[in-house]
C-alpha cells in the first residue's frame, strides 16, 4: 500500500531524506546494505514514476466499506468516500491509496466530516510526495558523475541506475513528458471553457490552476533527469530518437504558442512594418512573456533536452561513457558506428532544417540547429576513423550539418537567445553550471574539431570585407549587405564564447592549457587576433570583431586563473592591437588626447572632435577588461601600477574631463580606478587609495561648501546625476562613483575623514530621491539603490558606538601628518556611521524610503524572473535586511552612549523594533520562506530573532494578522530542510566567509538561538508559540501533541532521532540539545517538554545509545559531541530533580526516575540488541556514569605555538576546552543531584558503596593526571576546580552515607586507605593550581578524616578503630608536606580558602592520637615559624579588620568582605583551639608567645558589644532575628548575621581560646595573672556579659539569644578558673564586684532556667506518643514538626545554662574552700568534708515570702516547682549590687534536681524505644527519625535523610540516633548530678558558718572577712534558719534527693555508656538534712 506524508515511513519523503544523505555520509556495510534495500523496494517507482491508476476492485472495496486503516477495517463516511473518488479522478489514483491520502493529509485516523480543506491538502501532499519520489531519482542521478561521493555508495548507485536505464526509464520519461504535455493543455481547456461560459469565479478554476502548476514541476523535474542520467552515457539509437522525438514535438508544442502570440500581437500593434522573411529568433523571446504557464515553461525543458541529446552525442574519446546494457565503460561513442543510425538521424535533421528554411517561417528550429551543429562535430570526430568512401559521406554530411546551424544563426541565438534568456539566468545555480559545461563542451569540440571550416569561414569573410571596402569606396553605396553582416557569424560565435563563460570562467581554462588543448589555445591566442587585425587594416579602423575579442576576454578574467593567463598574454602577444602597451599608449591615451576639452579664448571657438559609437564601446570594452584583471588578480593590479609608461590612473582621471565621454564610458572610469583600490583590514589606506582621494578632492568631482556648520552640495556628479541622468533615464555615471566611494571605504578599517559630504550626497541627493526619478529601464532604480546601500551597510559594519561620538562641539583635524593623508576634509567629523545610526533611530526620510522599499508591494519572485536586473532588487532587499540587522545588533549599545555622563548631544532616539511597523514585521517574517535566496532567509531569519529580544506582544501581532500557522510553518519547514540537505556543515572554529551553501544551516541555528532566547520571556513569546507552549494561568496544562501537531519542539525531537546529523551537521544537534535543556529548566515549562520527552522515550533512548559512551578523539566534531551528551546529562539532571521534588514520596518509580538511576548507576546497561556478551566482557560492566566520565578527556593540551601563530589551532582548543568544561559541569550536574535527590533509589548497599568508590577513584586519577602537568592553562585550572568539586561532593555522599546507616555502611579499609592515599598525592601534587581547587581538595580530606575517625558512639568498631589507625600510617608519610602546603595557603590564601584551610589544620590535629605526631607537628610550626605567622596575622586581622564587622555598612560588596574575614578569623581560632585542647603542650607552646595578653591589648572587638535589643516575635530593628517560629518560607536574607550574632561570632572563639589555655594550664599563675589582665582590659565588656545586659527577659526562654548564653558560659568559666588563684586575682581585679555579678548572674540564670521548664514533654521517640494518624507530611510541615525544632532550640539554651550554673556554683564550692572526698573501698563513702565556711558568699535566709508554691510535699514529682514572677526577675537583674540569699540556692536546687528527673524519663523511654525496635513499622521509625533530628539538633542526618522503604535501613538509622541521645542524656545526668552537689556542699558551709553560736576565736579568720560576713546571727535569727531548713523547701528537696534512684542502662555496649555515680549526693544531702536536726 502507498503512504504519504512524513509521518509515515514507507512514503516517498523518507525515500527522498534517505537519498539524500548518500552526499554527506559515511560507508559502514549496515548502510550499504540499507540502502541497497531501499532502492530495491522502491525500484518499481522509480521505473514506473507514476501511481497505481483507479481500479474499479479497490473502488468497489472504497463502496462496500472494505478498506483498512492500520490494519483494522474501518466504516467510511459518505462524504469521505465521495472526496476519495474525486481525488481519485483527478489525480488518477487508486482509490485505496486515496483514502490513505486524505487522512495522512488531514493528520487523523479519525473518520471525520473532511471538506475543500483537506481535499485540497490531499492534493498538495501528493505532488510533494511526487516530488520526493522525482527529487530521489534525481539525486540518484546525480551520484553517478559526482567526484566528492564516497566511491562504494557511487558504485551502488551506479549499479542500481544501469538497471533503470538498462528497463528504458529514459523512454519512460520522455513519454511521461508528453503526456504532462497533453494534461497542462487539458487543464487550460478546461479553464477557459469556465471564461468563455463566464464562469470566472468558479472553484473548479484554482483547483485547475494548482494542477497547471504541480504539473510544470513533475514535467521540469524528470527533465533535469533526463538531463543529468545523460552525463557519460552511452546509449542506443532507439534512446536518442526518443529524446529528438520529445524535443520536435515540445519545440511544435512552444512554437505554435509563440506563433498565437504572435498573431494576437500582430492584431493589436499598430506597427505595420514587419518583414516577415527576417529571421530573429532571440527577439521572439520577448513573447515569452505573454505566454502561459503551461506554454512558458515548456522553454526550459526544450534546452535541457538538448543538452540531454548533446551529452548523448558528444563525440568526444577522452572520456569514459557508462554503457548500462552491456555493464561497461567506453571511451568512443558507439553512436558513430551505426551507419543506419547514422544516416536516419541525419536525414531528419536535414529534412527538418531544410523544410522550414524553404517555408520561411518566422520561428526556426533553433535548438534542432545546436543538436545540428553537435552532430557535425560527431561526424567529422569519426571521418578518420573508418574508410574512405565512407569517410566522404561523414565529412560532407558534417560539412551540411555545420552549414545549416550557422544559416539559421545558431550561435546568436544560444548567446541572445538561450543563454541571457529569463528562464536560463534564473536557473539553480548546479543546474546552470552544468548547462554550460555541456555548452562549453560544445563549443570546445567545435573550435577543436572543425577548425578546418571555421579557417574556410574566416578568409571568406575577409574576402567578403575586402570586396565590400571596395565597391564602397567606388561609390556603391547601395549594397546588398551591410559591413556587420559580414562578418556576424564569426562574431556570433565570439559573443558566444563571452556569454558563456561569463558567470563560470573555471571552464575557458581550457583556452590557455597550450599542451592538452593546443587548437584552443591557438584559435584565442593567434587565429583570432590575426583575423581581428586583418579586418581593421582592411577597414583602417577598429572592427565590431576587436570588440567582441576584448568582451571574451574580460569573462575568461573572470577569475584569478583567468585573469592572470589574460594579462601575460597581452603581455607577451606578438600582436600589435592586442597588447597592452597599444591599449594603454594608443587606444586610451590617444582618445584622451584627440576628444579633451580644448581652451576656448574670446576671439574663437575650438571645434570639438566626438568619437563614433564604436570607439566608445572599444574604450569600454577595454576599461572592463582592465578592470575585471586588476580586480582578479592582486598580482595584475599590481603589475599594472609597476609600469610607469602606463600612469594608468592619471589616464582615467584624465578621461573624466573629455566632453564627449558618456555617462556610461563615465560609469565605467569610476568602475575601472575602484578596481586598482585594494579592499584590505589594515588601518592604513593603500597609496593607490591616497592618490585616487586626493585627485577626487582636487577635481572636485563632488563640489560642496560648509553652510551653518552642514554640508551644500552644489555641482559636480550632482549636476550630471539631476541634469543628465534623470532624464535620459540611465544611472552609469552615478553608479560607477558609488562604487568607487564604496571601494575607498572598503581600503580601510577605519573610517574615512571627512566623508560625511559623500554621505549626504548618497542619502539625500540620490537614495531619498530614488522614488522620484525617471528610469529608462524599472531595474535601473534598484542598480542605483543597491549601490547606495552598499556604502550605507559598509559603513555602518565599520562603526563602532562610542561616548565620544556624543560630545559636542565638533573638533577639527589639527594634525599635520592627519591633515596630509586625508586629503578629501580639513574637519575630523563624527563617524559616518553615527550619522547612518542617528538616522536609523528616529524618523527620517531615508528611513522612511528604506522602510518603503521593504513595505512595498513588489513581487521579488516576479521581478527575479522577468526583469534582466531582477537580482539588484533581490539585493537592494538584502541590503536594507543587513542594514536593519546591524542597526538592532548595536543599537543597545549606541543608546547606551547616548546616555552616558559624558554626553552633549541630545537626540531623541528610540530602539528600532519598536519603531518597526508592524507590517514591516510581517513582510520580514514572510521574507524567511523566500525561495530564490539562501541569505535573504538567513537575514530575516535573525532580524526576526533580534527583534524578538525586546520587542513585546509579538506573538500578538501575528496572531492578530493571522501569520501564526505560516509563521509556525515557516520555521518548521526551515528546521526540516536539514534532512534533505547535501551539504556537511562549517566548522565553527575557522574564520570563514559563509557561504551560500552553509546559509541555510546558519538560518537554522538562528532559529534555535531565536528559541532559546525567548525560553524567558515574560509573556508569551516566540519560543512558546513555535513549540506549542500553553503558559495561560489555567490550571489544567495543554499537552502537546508528539505526533500529530507539527511545531518546533515535536520537529527537534524528530531530528534528534537521526543517527546522521549528529556527524553531518553538529552544531545544528548540538543547539536542538541546549534549546531542550532551557525549556526543560523553564519553570512554566518543564511539564510540558518532560512529558513530550517522555512520550518519546527521549531520555531513556539517549542513554541506552551505544554512541552515547563512544570515545571521542580529538578532531573537528570533537567539541559538538561532547556538548551534546553534556545537554543530554543535564536534562537527565533536571528531570531527576524535577520528578523526584513533584512526585508524592512513595511512589516507586516517581515520574520514571527509577529506570534513569538504574540506567546511569546499574552496571547492565545495554540491551540484548546493542550489547553482544563475549568472553572478554563476562563480567558486570561499570556504571554508565562511570563510562561517559572516561571518554571525557580532561588533560587536553593547549597549541605549543602562540594565538598569533596558531589562530586555528588555537580557536579548536579554546572551543574544545569549553565543551570538556561543559561536557564535565553536566556530569558533574548529574551526579550531585543523583547524590542528594535519588541515590536510596539504589537499594544495596554494596552497590551504593561501589558506586562511590568508583566515582572518587576515577576523579582522582582524572585530577592527578591534570596536576601533574606543569604549566596547566587557564581552562585546565577550571576543570581542575570541578573535578574538586566533585570529588568533595561524593565523599560528603560517602560520609552521609556512614551517617545514615548507623555507622555501619562504611567501605573496606584497602579501599579507604587507597582513597586517602590518592587524595594526599593529588593535594601535594597542586602546588600549580589555583587555590579553589586546592581548597576543595582540603575540604575532601576534611570530609574523609570525618568519615574515618572513631567516634564516642562507633569506637567499639573494630573496622573503624583500624582504619584510623591506617590513616595515621599514610597520614604520618605525607603530614610534613601536606602541613607545609596547607599553611602556606592558610596565610596566603584568599578568602574562603584560608578558611577551609585553617579547617583542615583543626581536622588533621584533633584526627591524631598520637602525641608524638602531635610533638612533631608542633616542633615543625615552631621551627619554620608557622605558628608565630599565624598568630601574628590574626593578632593584626582582629586590630585592623575585625572591628569593621561589627561596623554597619550598606555596601554588600563591603558586607561580603567583612564576613569573609570573620569565617577566616573563626576557622583560625578554631585551629589555635584545638592546639590548646591537645594537651598541656599545645597550650604552652601558645602562652610562650604571650598570646592571651596579647589577645588582651588587640582584641578591642571584644569592647564593641552592640546595644541592648529585645528579642521579641515581630519586633526589633534591622538587626534583630526571628528565633521563635520556624517560617514556612525561606528568605532570600536568611544567610545574613545581625550585629549581635556577628559580635558573638568574633567574641566567643576569643573567650573560648582563653579557657582553653587556662583549662589547660590551670595551676600556672602566670596564666592567671595574663587571664586577669584581659578581664581587666576587658572589664566593661565582660561586666555586661555577667549583667545579661542584652537580654531582657521575657515569659518564654525562646526569646534568649543562645550566643549571649554560651558568652556567658564562657565569662563563668574563666572565673571558675581563676578561683584557685584568689590571690592573683585580688591584685588587679575587684573581687566583691565581680563576685556580686556572679552570683546575681546565678540568680538570674536560675529563674531564666525556669523558664525552660517544660509543662508538657514532647518526646516523640517515646513510640507511645505516635498517634496512629501521625504523618509524615505533618512532621515535614505542619505544627508537629515546628514544636520539635522549638525544643531542640529550647534544649540547647538549658544545656548551656547548666554549664553556667555549674561553673559559678563550682566558683562558689572553691572560694568557700572544701577538700575532695574520697572513695573508700568497698562502696562505702568515707569523706573529709571541710564544713567550715572560709568565704561567705549568700546572706542567710531560706525563705522568700513572695514565692507561691503548689501540690502538697507528699508528691514526690515536680509539681511543687515555686514560680516566680516576672516582676521579681526583672526586679533581680536591677540590684545586681546585692548579694543573693541562701534561698536563690534552693530554688536552683530546685530546679536542677526537676530537670534530673527529666532526663531520667527521657532516659528510661528513649531505652524502652531502642529495645522495641524490631516490632515498629516503617512509618512509625521513619517519624522517630525525624522527630529525634529535631529535638537532638542532628542536622546532618536530618538534611539528608528522606523517606525510606528498606525497614533494615531505617532501624540501623533509628539505633544510631537512640543510642546517641542515650550517651548525651547520660552526659546531662552527670551534670545536673555534679550542679547538686556542689549547691549541696555550698549550703552546707553557709549553715555551718550561720548556726556558729560563738564569736569565732581566730581573729586571723575574723580579719579575712568582709563586714557583712562578719556579722553572727542572733539566736533568734538562728532559730528562725532552723525553722526554714527544717519545714521548708529544703527539707523537701533533701527529701527527693534521697528518694532518686539512678540506674545503669543495659541496651547499649558498656564500653560507650559513661558512668553515672549519685552517691556523693546522697551522701552530701543525707548529712545536711543529720546536721539541720542536729542543730534544732
Amino acid at each position: 500500500m502507498i503512504t504519504f506524508g512524513p509521518d509515515n515511513e514507507d512514503s516517498y519523503f523518507h525515500l527522498n531524506k534517505r537519498v539524500a544523505t548518500i552526499f554527506i555520509e559515511e560507508p559502514t556495510s549496515n548502510s550499504l546494505t540499507k540502502l541497497q534495500q531501499l532502492l530495491n523496494k522502491f525500484k518499481p517507482d522509480f521505473l514506473r514514476l507514476t501511481f497505481l491508476p483507479p481500479n474499479n476492485e479497490d473502488k468497489q472495496k472504497v463502496e462496500t466499506n472494505q478498506v483498512k486503516v492500520k490494519g483494522i477495517a474501518v466504516q467510511l463516511p459518505q462524504n469521505v468516500k465521495d472526496i476519495v473518488f474525486q481525488l481519485s479522478q483527478v489525480l488518477n489514483l487508486n482509490e485505496i491509496a486515496c483514502v490513505n491520502l486524505i487522512l495522512s493529509a488531514a493528520k487523523s485516523n479519525q473518520l471525520i466530516r473532511f471538506g475543500i480543506k483537506e481535499y485540497r491538502l490531499a492534493i498538495k501532499l501528493f505532488y510533494d510526495d511526487y516530488l520526493n519520489l522525482l527529487t530521489s531519482l534525481l539525486s540518484l542521478m546525480q551520484v553517478r558523475e559526482n567526484e566528492e561521493i564516497n566511491q562504494q555508495f557511487k558504485d551502488l548507485v551506479i549499479n542500481f541506475t544501469n538497471e533503470l536505464l538498462k528497463e528504458n526509464i529514459i523512454t519512460n520519461m520522455c513519454d511521461l513528458i508528453l503526456k504532462l504535455n497533453k494534461n497542462i493543455s487539458q487543464y487550460k481547456d478546461q479553464i477557459n471553457n469556465f471564461i468563455n461560459q463566464g464562469n470566472n469565479e468558479s472553484p473548479r478554476i484554482p483547483e485547475y490552476e494548482d494542477q497547471i502548476s504541480f504539473t510544470i514541476l513533475i514535467r521540469r523535474k524528470i527533465a533535469e533527469i533526463l538531463f543529468f542520467a545523460s552525463f557519460n552515457l552511452q546509449t542506443n539509437p532507439d534512446t536518442i530518437n526518443k529524446i529528438y522525438d520529445t524535443i520536435l514535438q515540445c519545440n511544435n508544442l512552444f512554437n505554435n504558442a509563440l506563433e498565437e502570440a504572435d498573431t494576437i500581437q500582430w492584431t493589436t500593434t499598430t506597427e505595420t512594418n514587419i518583414n516577415n522573411e527576417e529571421f530573429i529568433p532571440h527577439n521572439t523571446l520577448s513573447l515569452i512573456d505573454k505566454l502561459d504557464r503551461g506554454s512558458k515553461s515548456i522553454y526550459s525543458i526544450l534546452y535541457l533536452l538538448t543538452a540531454t541529446i548533446l551529452c548523448l552525442l558528444d563525440p568526444s574519446t577522452d572520456k569514459e561513457r557508462i554503457d548500462p546494457y552491456n555493464n561497461s565503460r567506453t571511451k568512443t561513442n558507439t553512436l558513430y558506428r551505426k551507419q543506419q543510425f547514422l544516416e536516419s538521424f541525419d536525414n531528419k535533421l536535414g529534412e527538418l532544417l531544410d523544410t522550414v528554411e524553404q517555408q520561411g517561417s518566422t520561428i526556426r528550429p533553433q535548438f534542432e540547429s545546436i543538436i545540428s551543429l553537435m552532430w557535425s562535430i560527431g561526424l567529422e570526430t569519426h571521418t578518420r576513423e573508418i574508410e574512405e568512401r565512407a569517410a566522404e559521406w561523414f565529412k560532407t554530411r558534417s560539412e551540411l550539418a555545420f552549414e545549416r546551424s550557422l544559416r539559421v544563426d545558431v550561435f546568436e541565438f544560444m548567446a541572445k537567445g538561450l543563454l541571457n534568456s529569463k528562464m536560463f539566468r534564473n536557473e539553480d545555480e548546479q543546474t546552470k553550471e552544468f548547462l554550460v559545461f555541456v555548452f562549453s563542451e560544445l563549443l570546445c569540440n567545435m573550435i577543436t574539431t572543425l577548425r578546418d571550416l571555421i579557417d574556410r569561414l574566416l578568409a571568406m569573410q575577409s574576402e567578403r570585407l575586402r570586396e565590400y571596402i571596395n565597391l564602397r569606396e567606388d561609390g556603391h553605396v547601395n549594397l546588398e549587405e551591410d559591413e556587420e553582416e559580414i562578418s556576424k557569424y564569426f562574431n556570433h560565435l565570439l559573443l558566444l564564447t563571452a556569454e558563456l563563460y561569463r558567470e563560470f570562467p573555471f571552464y575557458s581554462h581550457n583556452f590557455w592549457d597550450r599542451e592538452d588543448h593546443y587548437p584552443l589555445y591557438e584559435f584565442i591566442t593567434k587565429t583570432c587576433c590575426e583575423h581581428i587585425a586583418t579586418l581593421c587594416k582592411i577597414q583602417n579602423e577598429i572592427d565590431i570583431g576587436f570588440i567582441y575579442y576584448i568582451g571574451v576576454l574580460c569573462s575568461f578574467s573572470g577569475d584569478n586563473e583567468g585573469a592572470t593567463f589574460v594579462y601575460y598574454m597581452l603581455r607577451d602577444s606578438p600582436h600589435q592591437m592586442f597588447c597592452w602597451d597599444y591599449l594603454f599608449l594608443d587606444l586610451l591615451a590617444q582618445f584622451q588626447q584627440r576628444y579633451q576639452q580644448q581652451p576656448q579664448s574670446q576671439q574663437y571657438v575650438v571645434n570639438i572632435d566626438v568619437p563614433d559609437e564604436k570607439t566608445l564601446d572599444a574604450v569600454y570594452v577595454v576599461l572592463r577588461l582592465i578592470e575585471n584583471v586588476s580586480s582578479q588578480s592582486e598580482e595584475c593590479r599590481k603589475l599594472f601600477l609597476e609600469i610607469p609608461q602606463w600612469d594608468i590612473l592619471t589616464t582615467l582621471f584624465g578621461m573624466m574631463f573629455v566632453p564627449s565621454v558618456t555617462p556610461i564610458l563615465m560609469g565605467q572610469v569610476f568602475t575601472t580606478l575602484s578596481s586598482f583600490v585594494r579592499r584590505t583590514d589594515n588601518p592604513e589606506p593603500s597609496r593607490e587609495a591616497i592618490q585616487i582621494l586626493t585627485q577626487l578632492d582636487r577635481t572636485q568631482i563632488l563640489k560642496y561648501e560648509m553652510v551653518n556648520d552642514d554640508y551644500k552640495i552644489s555641482g559636480g556628479i550632482k549636476y550630471q546625476l539631476e541634469q543628465k541622468e534623470t532624464q535620459e533615464g540611465e544611472y552609469y555615471e552615478t553608479r560607477g562613483f558609488l562604487e568607487l566611494l564604496d571601494a575607498l571605504i572598503g581600503c580601510t578599517s577605519k573610517p574615512v575623514s571627512g566623508f560625511l559630504p559623500y554621505l549626504k550626497f548618497i542619502q539625500v541627493d540620490v537614495f531619498n530621491n530614488i522614488n522620484k526619478r525617471y528610469y529608462k529601464d524599472p531595474s535601473e532604480k534598484w542598480l542605483v539603490a543597491k549601490a547606495c546601500l552598499q556604502i550605507i551597510i559598509r559603513l555602518l559594519n565599520r562603526y563602532t558606538p562610542n561616548p565620544t561620538d556624543f560630545t559636542a562641539p565638533i573638533t577639527r583635524m589639527e594634525d599635520e601628518d592627519n591633515r596630509k593623508n586625508t586629503p578629501v576634509s580639513n574637519v575630523m567629523e563624527k563617524p559616518p556611521g553615527f550619522q547612518l545610526m542617528s538616522d536609523m533611530l528616529r524618523e527620517n526620510l531615508f528611513r522612511q524610503e528604506l522602510f518603503r522599499i521593504i513595505d512595498s508591494d513588489v513581487r521579488l519572485e516576479v521581478e527575479r524572473v522577468n526583469n534582466p536586473e531582477g537580482d539588484a532588487l533581490e539585493k537592494t532587499y538584502l541590503l536594507i535586511l543587513e542594514i536593519i540587522e546591524t542597526v538592532l545588533q548595536k543599537e543597545e549599545s549606541f543608546l547606551n552612549c547616548s546616555i552616558s555622563k559624558t554626553a552633549t548631544i541630545p537626540l531623541v532616539i528610540k530602539p528600532l523594533e519598536t519603531q518597526l511597523s508592524n507590517s514591516i514585521i510581517i513582510k520580514i517574517a514572510r521574507l524567511m520562506e523566500y525561495p530564490h535566496n539562501t541569505e535573504m532567509r538567513y537575514r530575516a531569519t535573525n532580524i526576526l530573532s533580534l527583534i524578538s529580544k525586546n520587542r513585546d506582544k509579538l506573538v500578538s501581532l501575528f496572531k492578530e494578522k493571522h501569520e501564526d500557522k505560516r509563521l509556525i510553518n515557516i520555521i518548521v519547514r526551515n528546521l526540516r530542510s536539514i534532512e534533505t540537505e547535501h551539504v556537511k556543515e562549517q566548522n565553527d572554529f575557522e574564520e570563514k566567509v559563509l557561504d551560500e551553501d552553509q546559509m541555510d544551516n546558519e538560518t537554522r541555528l538562528i532559529i534555535l538561538e531565536m528559541l532559546k532566547n525567548n525560553v524567558d520571556a515574560p509573556e508569551e513569546g516566540l519560543t512558546h508559540l513555535l513549540c506549542g507552549f500553553d503558559i495561560s494561568d489555567n490550571n489544567e496544562t495543554k499537552e502537546i501533541d508528539l505526533f500529530g501537531e507539527r511545531n518546533c519542539l515535536t520537529t527537534i525531537l524528530h531530528l534528534l532521532k537521526s543517527k546522521r546529523l549528529p556527524k553531518t551537521h553538529p552544531r545544528f544537534i548540538e543547539s536542538c540539545y541546549e534549546l531542550l535543556y532551557k525549556l526543560c529548566a523553564n519553570r512554566r515549562m518543564t511539564q510540558q517538554t518532560f512529558a513530550c520527552l517522555e512520550k518519546a522515550n527521549f531520555l531513556i533512548e539517549k542513554l541506552k545509545d551505544s554512541s552515547f559512551v563512544t570515545n571521542i578523539g580529538v578532531t573537528p566534531l570533537a567539541h559538538h559531541m561532547l556538548n551534546q551528551r553534556a545537554f543530554v546529562m543535564k536534562i537527565v539532571a533536571l528531570k531527576l530533580y524535577s520528578n523526584t521534588r513533584t512526585t508524592k514520596k512513595g511512589d516507586s518509580n516517581r515520574g520514571g526516575v527509577q529506570e534513569l538511576v538504574s540506567i546511569l548507576f546499574g552496571g547492565d546497561l545495554f540491551s540484548e540488541d546493542n550489547f553482544t556478551p563475549s568472553f572478554g566482557n563476562l563480567e558486570q560492566r561499570r556504571a554508565l556514569m562511570l563510562e561517559v566520565l572516561d571518554i571525557i578527556d580532561l588533560t587536553i593540551s593547549p597549541p605549543t605555538k602562540s594565538p598569533e601563530e596558531a589562530n586555528k589551532e588555537w580557536n579548536l582548543f579554546l572551543k574544545i576546552s569549553k565543551s570538556i568544561h561543559n561536557a564535565f559541569s553536566g556530569w558533574k550536574q548529574l551526579v550531585e543531584i543523583t547524590l542528594s535527590q535519588c541515590f536510596s533509589m539504589i537499594t544495596e548497599d554494596d552497590t551504593r558503596k561501589r558506586i562511590l568508590h568508583d566515582l572518587i577513584n576515577s576523579l582522582l586519577f582524572k585530577l592527578s593526571q591534570m596536576t601533574r602537568r606543569q604549566t596547566p592553562s587557564k581552562q585546565q585550572h577550571q576543570l581542575e576546580l570541578l573535578v574538586a568539586q566533585t570529588i568533595l561532593r561524593v565523599i560528603s555522599k560517602l560520609r552521609e552515607e556512614l551517617i545514615m546507616s548507623g555507622d555501619t555502611i562504611i567501605l573496606p579499609t584497602e579501599q579507604c586507605i587507597n582513597i586517602f592515599r590518592n587524595l594526599l598525592e593529588c593535594t601535594l601534587q597542586s602546588t600549580q593550581s589555583e587555590q579553589s581547587t586546592r581548597g576543595n581538595l582540603y575540604a575532601s580530606i576534611v570530609n574523609y578524616l570525618q568519615y574515618t575517625r572513631c567516634t564516642e558512639m562507633n569506637e567499639h568498631n573494630v573496622q573503624l578503630q583500624e582504619l584510623q589507625k591506617h590513616n595515621e600510617y599514610v597520614l604520618e608519610k605525607y603530614d610534613i608536606n601536606l602541613l607545609r602546603l596547607v599553611s602556606a595557603d592558610a596565610m596566603d590564601a584568599k578568602n574562603v580558602w584560608k578558611a577551609v584551610s585553617f579547617s583542615l589544620l583543626e581536622t588533621v590535629f584533633l584526627y591524631s592520637s598520637s602525641i608524638h605526631q602531635h610533638s612533631r607537628w608542633l616542633n615543625l610550626y615552631e621551627k619554620e615559624n608557622y605558628l608565630q605567622q599565624f598568630l601574628d596575622t590574626i593578632l593584626m586581622e582582629s586590630k585592623q579588620t575585625l572591628p569593621k564587622v561589627l561596623v554597619s555598612s550598606s555596601s554588600s560588596d563591603q558586607d561580603t568582605t567583612s564576613l569573609n574575614h570573620l569565617f577566616i578569623y573563626e576557622n583560625a581560632m578554631s585551629f589555635l583551639l584545638r592546639i590548646a585542647d591537645m594537651d598541656e603542650m599545645g597550650s604552652e607552646r601558645l602562652f610562650q608567645y604571650n598570646l592571651i595578653y596579647k589577645m588582651a591589648t588587640h582584641f578591642n572587638f571584644i569592647d564593641m558589644r552592640p546595644s541592648m535589643i529585645s528579642y521579641q516575635f515581630g519586633g526589633g530593628n534591622g538587626n534583630q532575628r526571628n528565633n521563635g517560629v520556624a517560617m514556612e518560607d525561606e528568605d532570600d536574607d536568611d544567610w545574613q548575621f545581625t550585629l549581635v550574632e556577628k559580635y558573638n561570632q568574633l567574641a566567643i572563639p576569643a573567650f573560648k581560646l582563653v579557657v582553653a589555655i587556662q583549662s589547660k594550664l590551670r595551676n600556672n599563675k602566670k596564666v592567671a595573672e595574663h587571664v586577669v589582665s584581659f578581664i581587666e582590659s576587658h572589664k566593661k565588656a565582660i561586666s555586661d556579659i555577667l549583667k545579661l545586659s542584652n537580654i531582657v527577659i521575657k515569659s518564654s526562654l525562646l526569646s534568649i539569644d543562645i550566643g549571649s548564653l554560651e558568652l556567658l558560659r564562657l565569662v563563668s568559666s574563666m572565673f571558675y578558673l581563676l578561683s584557685p588563684h584568689l590571690d592573683v586575682v585580688s591584685k588587679k581585679l575587684s573581687i566583691t564586684k565581680y563576685e556580686n555579678l556572679l552570683l546575681n548572674t546565678l540568680t538570674k540564670v536560675s529563674s531564666i532556667q525556669q523558664l525552660g521548664i517544660r509543662t508538657q514533654v514532647i518526646n516523640t521517640l517515646d513510640v507511645s506518643t505516635l498517634s496512629a494518624n501521625t504523618t509524615t507530611a505533618t512532621l515535614e510541615g505542619g505544627k508537629p514538626n515546628e514544636e520539635l525544632q522549638l525544643e531542640s532550640e529550647l534544649e540547647q539554651k538549658r544545656l548551656c545554662i547548666d554549664e553556667i550554673c555549674k561553673n559559678i556554683i563550682g566558683y562558689c564550692r572553691v572560694v568557700t574552700q572544701y577538700s575532695e572526698l574520697i572513695n573508700g573501698g568497698d562502696g562505702i563513702i568515707s569523706a573529709s568534708l571541710d564544713t567550715s565556711c572560709k568565704r561567705v558568699l549568700f546572706t542567710h535566709s531560706l525563705s522568700n515570702k513572695n514565692i507561691i508554691t503548689t501540690g502538697s510535699g507528699s508528691e514526690s514529682n515536680i509539681n511543687h516547682t515555686p514560680f516566680i514572677t516576672n516582676n521579681q526577675l526583672n526586679k533581680s537583674t536591677i540590684e545586681s549590687e546585692q548579694r543573693p540569699s541562701l534561698f536563690s540556692l534552693c530554688t536552683l536546687l530546685n530546679i536542677e534536681l526537676i530537670r534530673l528527673k527529666d532526663v531520667l524519663e527521657q532516659r528510661y523511654h528513649c531505652e524502652t524505644n531502642l529495645q522495641q525496635l524490631g516490632q515498629l513499622k516503617i512509618e512509625k521509625l521513619n517519624e522517630m527519625v525525624r522527630s529525634a533530628n529535631a529535638i537532638m539538633g542532628e542536622e546532618h542526618i536530618m538534611s539528608f535523610f528522606e523517606h525510606q522503604d528498606n525497614p533494615k535501613e531505617t532501624k540501623a538509622l533509628c539505633y544510631t540516633i537512640l543510642a546517641r541521645k542515650l550517651l548525651k542524656l547520660n552526659h546531662r545526668l552527670n551534670t545536673h548530678i555534679n550542679i547538686m552537689e556542689n549547691i549541696l556542699v555550698v549550703l552546707w558551709r553557709h549553715l555551718n558558718y550561720f548556726l556558729q553560736t560563738t564569736i569565732l576565736e581566730n581573729d586571723e579568720l575574723n580579719d579575712n572577712l568582709l563586714p557583712h560576713q562578719q556579722q553572727l546571727l542572733s539566736n533568734e535569727q538562728k532559730k528562725i534558719l532552723l525553722q526554714e531548713a527544717s519545714t521548708g523547701l529544703l527539707n523537701k528537696l533533701l527529701d527527693e534527693i534521697s528518694h532518686v534512684k539512678i540506674t545503669p542502662l543495659t541496651v547499649i555496649d558498656k564500653k560507650t555508656n559513661t558512668a553515672i555515680n549519685d552517691s556523693f549526693l546522697q551522701f552530701i544531702a543525707q548529712h545536711l538534712k543529720d546536721q539541720i536536726f542536729q542543730s534544732l
